[in-house]
């Protein structure tokens, strides 16, 4: 009697502990009326002419205060926006509903079903008790223009800049500034990077001052017969700055053209054949380091100048100078002189030097010598346009763009660099520069013909 007595109690033991756990697990279930949409993504869908593309890897940003979910950096082009399939996360397992097209109605937001997000959805989070619920609109942000392609507007033509036969260009701020000869004159003329609807005449120059163009810090310098002088209104007026040339071995000599600034140095060709700088808005100005051994291959026409931020150090400039040497004297030479300097701005840096980009057989890509060539910086190469080709070399003018990735050593063609379809090449002189939305622009004399023109990536403003 005592055995079954003893497995009496045990089974009554073990059915008191079994309706315990019971009442635990039951005391864990617990609703919530604080809701939140936490994570949003676009995990797949179709991209019309690509493959491989990861659409998850475009983050989604959740605005609760807004109640706005959006993409910053829009999904690529060829995007179906019909058939996207979508993840998400809720705070306290909150159901998400997605709002009918027509507004009539709502549907549980699967992560397996694709959703039409053309236009802008209503995302409602619905507590778990169902006594509250939060709305989001969703917006799908998606190209509508491939990045790699540039697009090119043709402006109002100007008739200012039609009269002018040769010319610089130069952006500052918001304003395009052109310094162009006209007849025995060079006139400063101006319009706002915005629309550069309509030019204004700013300063008159003397007829080679032109070709003598700096800015740096906000300010424009220029050498005009032999005098330096500056502006800080944006070439309205221009006041004389007093120099004095310093070659140091007792050489002498002055400078004989301006050709560009870094950001802490100005720079100049002298009547010695050297380059020179000043680091005191041009006031004291000596030989400049590294052109001595080579100076033989420095350019005297068709300057250009360009200078970048040096991509592989901080508080560094790289200035590239360009053109071609004498066409008397070299008459057959097919290739421009190209010479750079990495100039370190940061306190206790080491002074840089120039170095001449050799030309050899080994170089198969050198940059052509063309006539008024031009030169800058961007999207992290360097870009050149040029007229006709000079010398010993017999390209039609202006026609193509060329692209440096390393730095001015070799220039080849890049397709997604196109001249604009209607531009006249015909033209007798013309300009070119990048203003601060990295829209390069395109000035033609004779022609008046005013153009912009961007890569489409660099005008996707983040949202």
């Amino acid at each position: 009697m005592k055995r079954y007595i003893r497995t009496i109690c045990m089974l009554f033991s073990a059915a008191l502990l079994f309706a315990a756990c019971m009442d635990d697990d039951e005391t864990e279930v617990t609703l919530y009326d604080d809701i939140a949409i936490t994570d949003f993504e676009i995990t797949t869908g179709t991209v019309w002419g690509s493959t491989g593309v990861g659409l998850s890897d475009y983050p989604f940003t959740i605005d609760h205060l807004s109640g706005n979910i959006y993409n910053v950096d829009s999904l690529p082009v060829g995007t179906d926006p019909a058939s996207l399939v979508c993840g998400y996360s809720t705070k306290n397992n909150g159901l998400a509903y997605l709002e009918d097209l027509s507004g009539g109605g709502r549907n549980l937001l699967t992560t397996t079903d694709a959703v039409d997000f053309s236009v802008n959805r209503n995302l409602y989070v619905v507590a778990s008790d169902n006594s509250a619920e939060r709305m989001y609109t969703v917006e799908v942000r998606i190209h509508k223009e491939e990045g790699d392609e540039f697009h090119w507007t043709r402006l109002a033509d100007s008739q200012e800049m039609a009269a002018l036969t040769g010319m610089k260009a130069v952006a500052l701020g918001d304003s395009l500034i052109v310094f162009g000869q006209k007849g025995s004159s060079t006139v400063v003329l101006t319009a706002d990077i915005a629309g550069a609807a309509k030019w204004s005449t700013k300063a008159v120059l003397g007829q080679d001052a032109y070709k003598n163009i700096a800015a740096q810090d906000g300010k424009l310098y220029a050498l005009d017969n032999g005098g330096l002088v500056c502006s800080t209104d944006t070439g309205k007026t221009f006041v004389n700055v007093p120099f004095v040339y310093d070659a140091s071995d007792g050489a002498s000599g002055t400078l004989r053209q301006l050709v560009g600034a870094s950001t802490k140095e100005l720079y100049a060709l002298t009547t010695d054949g050297r380059i020179a700088l000043s680091t005191d808005g041009g006031s004291h100005w000596t030989a400049d380091d590294g052109t001595e051994e080579d100076k033989e291959w420095l350019p005297v026409q068709d300057i250009a100048f360009c200078c970048t931020q040096f991509s592989y150090a901080d508080s560094t400039d790289y200035a590239v100078l360009a053109g071609n040497r004498s066409l008397t004297d070299e008459a057959s030479e097919s290739s421009a002189m190209v010479w750079r300097k990495i100039v370190e701005n940061a306190s206790g840096s080491k002074a840089g030097k120039w170095a001449y980009m050799n030309v050899d057989e080994n170089n198969i890509y050198p940059l052509p010598r063309m006539s008024g060539l031009a030169v800058f910086g961007y999207d992290g190469s360097l870009l050149a346009l040029g007229g006709a080709g000079i010398g010993g070399c017999s390209l039609d003018p202006m026609s193509q763009l060329y692209e440096s990735r390393d730095g001015g050593i070799t220039w080849k063609e890049n397709s997604s660099y196109s001249l604009p379809a209607g531009l006249d090449t015909g033209v007798s002189s013309f300009a070119a520069v990048v203003d601060k939305n990295s829209n390069i622009w395109i000035v033609c004399g004779g022609t008046g013909q005013v153009w912009r023109g961007r890569l489409n990536r660099l005008g996707w403003a983040n949202r």
